[in-house]
């Protein structure tokens, strides 16, 4: 295979290596730079913050690496010498996206370290530049750990009842979102505050953990892809790691973005049979975000029987564990109190109490349950709750089949990471509550590994773009400051849901191109 293997060179360092070198040591030494900070503020003397210092001290130290420590480059692949004069175009793209970047890297680094530094995506509105969905996995251990039987419960948390405020004795964490995730995820948080109760410090370092996991995994799939469209996958991937969904992602201590990669992970170790290992990734991504789940169709349509196998023993191993460390009030609670709400959308209930920002929350929902709510806005007659649950629940259906027919269509190896993200992405807007602001990720990630069949096809690269361009920048999801009248705003994010339904669809459904087997 000729794609990204990795070949340890003796001769020098090309300038396309070391500016590779250079992007690679800045975006994850920032990182790795405050988590060490956090780490040593917290356990050492009480140093003053120093957020932007550390970031830029982080930037310089890799430039001066990448200088002089020409063996590390000489480990990047030969192909990149010389591409920066056979391709200049493409050169020049990767130097734009590799300065985006290192920039957006370190704003959310910053941020992370020192959240009084200014802060922004799209938009300086605290509803997306303040908020953190992620306390609400600490609080819920909070909760157990107090002796609470329902952990789900509404009145704990104010995103469901704004009339109470929760009571933490975590230092610096407000508690905002309720905790929606199955009992066994709950063995991460609390794994994390075994070590600190310290939120500042939590933060930091499920950023780093998360930034650096994600990336990893994002050069994982290009490498096992290879060839050309690997090496597009690998170029393009921190345009979408420093998207402004990826960004919301990461501000919001979101689990979102690291089931999405664990669960790419678990499938490219299933295809080098490494079973054990993607059945505990796989596993732990579905009982932490369940809709990974789907996948496990397109594996049983393949009749693909140790992936199965291994995947459904982590899971009983992980929902063991927690049953051992937690005991068996949050399961009990799981399945009669928060599963039946759930299910009656109940549970996601944000529009009844915070009607002031009920326009925000229809236009970012992303999923068929939401969309249905936003043609009612529109005016469309006959858009009822209980549409909106038939329209949800059909989708859910379809996607069941969809998967069924993707494991008859499977091809190359390009082909099948095309396959993965689209049943991913699919799969993430079945939830009632699909917030736009991180549910077009998958879909970014696919539209990387589509490049290669847009090189020859002109309409389809038109297409494909104005996909990208409503994707990343959030078109009628998040606000440039504020939103345009509610009509522009509800068509743009009903343009956005059917981008994203019609993208994905149509890679699943279409019919492999054996002239695109890149990957050989």
């Amino acid at each position: 295979m000729t794609g990204l293997a990795k070949q340890p060179s003796d001769h020098g360092a090309s300038i396309e290596r070391l500016a590779i070198l250079f992007t690679i040591l800045a975006t994850t030494g920032m990182v790795a730079v405050h988590l060490v900070a956090a780490i040593v503020r917290r356990v050492g003397p009480e140093l003053p913050l120093a957020a932007w210092p550390l970031t830029i001290g982080a930037i310089v130290i890799a430039a001066t690496v990448s200088l002089t420590a020409p063996r590390l480059a000489g480990l990047l692949p030969e192909w990149l010498d010389g591409s920066a004069r056979s391709h200049p175009a493409r050169a020049a793209l990767f130097a734009l996206i590799a300065l985006l970047a290192i920039v957006q890297t370190a704003r959310i680094s910053t941020h992370k370290t020192d959240p009084d530094t200014s802060w922004w995506i799209l938009t300086t509105n605290e509803l997306w530049t303040k908020h953190e969905c992620g306390t609400a996995y600490f609080h819920a251990v909070e909760l157990h750990d107090r002796g609470e039987k329902n952990i789900y419960h509404a009145d704990h948390y104010p995103g469901l009842n704004r009339d109470i405020e929760s009571i933490t004795e975590f230092e610096g964490m407000k508690v905002e979102d309720p905790y929606q995730y199955p009992p066994q995820f709950l063995l991460l948080p609390k794994l994390m505050l075994a070590m600190t109760h310290h939120y500042p410090t939590i933060r930091i370092a499920w950023f780093s953990f998360q930034y650096i996991g994600i990336a990893a995994v994002f050069l994982l799939l290009a490498h096992w892809v290879g060839g050309t469209a690997g090496r597009w996958m690998a170029m393009l991937s921190p345009l979408v790691i420093a998207s402004p969904a990826a960004l919301s992602v990461f501000q919001y201590t979101q689990f979102h973005f690291v089931a999405i990669t664990l669960t790419i992970a678990a499938m490219v170790a299933f295809e080098k049979q490494r079973n054990v290992l993607g059945g505990a990734l796989l596993a732990f991504a579905i009982l932490g975000k369940i809709f990974p789940g789907f996948l496990l169709i397109l594996l049983l349509a393949e009749k693909r029987w140790k992936p199965l196998a291994w995947t459904f023993a982590f899971g009983v191993v992980f929902t063991l564990v927690a049953l051992a460390v937690l005991g068996i009030a949050p399961f009990s609670a799981f399945i009669s109190y928060q599963l039946p709400r759930m299910q009656s959308f109940s549970a996601f209930a944000f529009i009844e109490v915070w009607p002031e920002i009920r326009f925000e929350l229809i236009t970012a929902n992303l999923s068929p349950y939401g969309q249905v709510v936003r043609l009612g806005e529109m005016g469309f007659p006959g858009m009822t709750r209980a549409v909106a649950s038939g329209f949800n629940s059909l989708f859910t259906v379809t996607l069941i089949g969809l998967a069924i027919v993707a494991s008859r269509r499977l091809g190359s190896r390009v082909r099948r990471a095309q396959i993965w993200l689209a049943i991913l992405g699919l799969a993430s807007m079945a939830s009632p509550a699909a917030w736009g602001d991180y549910i077009t990720l998958p879909a970014m990630w696919l539209l990387c590994a589509l490049v290669i069949n847009a090189s020859a096809n002109r309409k389809l690269a038109v297409g494909l773009s104005i996909c990208w361009i409503f994707f990343y920048f959030l078109l009628g999801l998040v606000p440039l400051e504020t939103f345009p009248p509610p009509g522009i705003t509800y068509t743009l994010s009903t343009i956005n849901f059917m981008l994203l339904v019609g993208l994905m669809g149509w890679v699943i459904l279409r019919k492999p191109n054996p002239a695109v087997a890149v990957s050989m």
